[in-house]
């Protein structure tokens, strides 16, 4: 198994009421506990070296997915049970071939 999936299982051990973000050594993974929303995202985001934006959330609540889409690559917010798994794809210039990358892990993870 890759370690980015070795360190997200690590995270869904986390278990925290707080909004708080854990960062791994592997230069991009963490995972977050918490409500999710834009005020969240963008300290995270910024805490874990993504240089990039907000481009998409897509539904709402505990169905919601953000993806954060950088210059070096596209990261995803994910939730799973009451965590939520930041994931690192490829860097891809189409957000729908992000969101294909994000499913594929979201298999791989869940």
């Amino acid at each position: 198994m890759p370690e980015e999936e070795l360190v997200c299982e690590e995270l869904l051990k986390i278990n925290s009421v707080d909004c708080a973000a854990v960062l791994a050594n592997n230069g991009g993974v963490l995972g977050i506990a918490g409500p999710l929303d834009r005020i969240t995202v963008a300290p995270i985001a910024a805490l874990a070296g993504v240089a990039g934006r907000i481009t998409a959330k897509i539904g709402c609540g505990e169905l919601s997915e953000i993806i954060v889409k950088a210059a070096h690559g596209a990261f995803a917010l994910i939730p799973l049970g009451n965590k939520v798994v930041f994931i690192k794809t490829k860097p891809f210039s189409d957000l729908s071939l992000v969101l294909d990358e994000v499913k594929s892990k979201l298999i791989v993870l869940g």
